[in-house]
């Protein structure tokens, strides 16, 4: 037996919707990320060659 049952019918989502919120879900992650640090954590540029000794 379950309170919340009753009061709350069970939710069931398309794939389309879930995949929606998966994809708003990364988003939000990367704004925060960049928000926060002020870099793209998902780098599309290779790394800097490091400094010749």
């Amino acid at each position: 037996y379950s309170v919340d049952s009753r009061l709350l019918p069970r939710l069931t989502w398309s794939p389309r919707v879930k995949v929606a919120l998966l994809a708003l879900a990364f988003i939000a992650a990367i704004v925060t990320w960049v928000a926060l640090y002020g870099v793209n954590p998902i780098p599309v540029t290779a790394p800097p060659a490091p400094a010749a000794p």
